[in-house]
């Protein structure tokens, strides 16, 4: 009698520990305040968080989706991730490369078939999906999980507005310490690929949506100040003529290659990490110092 009922309290608490996981992952996945946040503001989200175009399918389980998060840390594997989608396997074994080494590449294709995202068939590595066009998507949810991760922070990623007056998606949106929106602007591509047409739009859409925070962020170790830097002073002395302000927006550099426009935007690339660049912003923004 008493083991029948233990075995039937067991079965009740199981049952129990169910329904609050459904309830904590429908929080985890609806950002209530973001939502209000951009409500507050006359803005409505059409949609968010795709997972059409991610490195990863959508019932990747958690232990997985943890291991490909820890991965995703290390620039050489975002590279690595970059190339899949260009080269064949033989690529991967040639020497010289500048920013992983052949062991890397075997580690990392190991790492990749373990997680059953790619298959290698004859000289080719195909992606779990042939819908994965570009690394793109997996970098802003990459952003987005550090935010929820590292900072305990409500975050989303590829958010579209139903409104028209911003083209195209946000890339990645957080809210932090319960009254501060921040928006990420993610560049996965080289640099050598920016264009003064892409600063303007990432410039227009933060004085449109009025974030605490606006990063741009370039997913590179090389320095911003060689191209990056001289797009934006560019794009800066633009809006000064407009604004009949001569200081307007003034670039400061805060440390290493962090940057700072007043009075919110930051600039940064992903050496020494991007971890590390986000919690300089971060700090440089409530203390005025790193």
């Amino acid at each position: 009698m008493k083991r029948n009922y233990i075995i039937n309290k067991i079965f009740e608490l199981e049952k129990r520990i169910a329904r609050l996981e459904k309830l904590i992952n429908l929080n985890y996945e609806k950002p209530v305040d973001i939502f209000s946040a951009l409500n507050q503001r006359g803005l409505h989200i059409k949609s968010y968080n795709p997972k059409s175009r991610l490195f990863f399918p959508e019932d990747f389980n958690e232990e997985a989706k943890l291991r490909f998060y820890e991965l995703m840390k290390r620039y050489s594997f975002r590279l690595f991730c970059r190339d899949i989608l260009k080269k064949n396997i033989n690529f991967f074994f040639e020497e010289n490369r500048k920013f992983y080494s052949t062991d890397s590449a075997r580690l990392y294709l190991q790492e990749m078939k373990k997680l059953k995202l790619i298959k290698i068939q004859g000289g080719n590595i195909e992606l779990w999906s042939n819908d994965i066009k570009s690394f793109g998507s997996t970098l802003e949810w990459f952003i987005c999980e550090i935010f929820k991760r590292e900072f305990s922070t409500e975050a989303i990623y590829g958010v579209r507005l139903k409104d028209k007056l911003i083209s195209g998606d946000l890339d990645v949106l957080a809210w932090h310490s319960g009254d501060k929106l921040i928006y990420v602007e993610v560049k996965s591509s080289p640099p050598k690929y920016l264009n003064s047409k892409l600063i303007n739009s990432f410039l227009k859409r933060v004085e449109f949506l009025q974030p605490e925070l606006a990063i741009f962020l370039e997913d590179t170790e090389l320095r911003l100040s060689d191209k990056i830097l001289p797009l934006f002073e560019n794009s800066l002395k633009l809006l000064s003529k407009e604004k009949h302000q001569p200081n307007f927006h003034k670039l400061l550099p805060i440390k290493a290659e962090n940057y700072f426009i007043e009075p919110n935007i930051f600039i940064i690339n992903s050496r020494p990490s991007i971890i590390t660049n986000l919690q300089r912003c971060i700090h440089y923004y409530y203390f005025g110092k790193i």
